[in-house]
């Protein structure tokens, strides 16, 4: 088990994106290959704008949370994730720019990469955690929107 009891809330703020401009960032950027600059682009120009659901109005209570948790795991794998949980929500695990919620339980989810590739140190590693990223973002906001 990993203590996170001294947890602190992330520097990066969630309104940056994928492939913040900030000047930490521009020597990486300089060296994204095309699909990497694609990838950065489809978080930030597709999926950015819509990662927020709308919240559905006619909330129901859940008789069976297991039951639930279990349905949204199994869609999020269907998804393309591969591992998923459910967890407690820990505010310290919030951007500082969002809003602490009062929810409850927050999905947790990853996908692989590709070991050899990411062993490689260089551009091609860069583009293949821009498309883990970028599957993962996509993987969030369809939950989102099947959950809203």
């Amino acid at each position: 088990m990993i203590d996170i009891k001294n947890a602190v809330r992330p520097k990066r703020r969630r309104k940056d994106g994928a492939a913040s401009q900030a000047p930490e960032s521009m020597p990486y950027l300089r060296r994204y290959t095309n699909e990497s600059k694609r990838y950065a682009w489809l978080m930030n120009q597709v999926l950015t704008p819509i990662r927020d659901a709308i919240v559905n109005r006619n909330r129901q209570e859940i008789d069976d949370p297991d039951a639930i948790a279990e349905h949204i795991k199994e869609y999020a794998k269907e998804l393309g994730a591969d591992i998923v949980g459910v967890a407690e929500y820990d505010p310290q695990f919030t951007f500082n720019d969002s809003e602490v919620l009062d929810h409850t339980r927050v999905i947790a989810f990853g996908v692989a990469m590709k070991y050899d590739v990411i062993a490689s140190v260089g551009p091609i590693s860069q583009q293949e955690v821009l498309r883990v990223y970028h599957k993962m973002f996509d993987i969030g906001v369809r939950l989102a929107h099947y959950i809203g």
